[in-house]
């Protein structure tokens, strides 16, 4: 089967959130999110329920702490999918949140949760950051 992806939305790293987040549309009316940021953050919004899962996010923690010693800077990505009528409920709150005149970062962010939770680990990556 071949699939195809239509990016949906994409949130960007702001100085109020973490993870940088896309969510794509797949051939199918599929909708998924994935996310990739600090391990900490991503670590806190996955959803852990079966024990591969559990050895997956050890062995994950074990190589990306590995590669820290050597100077590197690492990232967990993650995914989700997610249910249409929710994308469509929440999108339309996003969108409502980012017009606010008041708070606007504080309820885009309350909104984004929304969505940021419930996570699947997929990996991790490493890079050299000269910064």
């Amino acid at each position: 089967m071949n699939k195809y992806l239509d990016k949906i939305k994409i949130i960007c790293f702001q100085f109020f959130c973490f993870p940088y987040l896309i969510i794509l549309s797949l051939s199918l009316g599929e909708i998924e999110l994935y996310t990739k940021g600090a391990d900490n953050i991503i670590e806190s919004l996955l959803s852990i329920t079966t024990q591969s899962e559990k050895d997956l996010l050890e062995r994950t923690k074990k190589v990306t702490s590995e590669y820290a010693t050597f100077g590197l800077r690492t990232l967990f990505l993650a995914k989700r999918k997610i249910p249409r009528d929710f994308y469509d409920s929440w999108a339309t709150e996003y969108a409502a949140s980012s017009k606010e005149l008041v708070q606007r970062e504080e309820k885009m962010e309350k909104t984004r949760e929304k969505m940021e939770c419930k996570l699947s680990l997929l990996g991790a990556t490493a890079i050299e950051d000269k910064l």
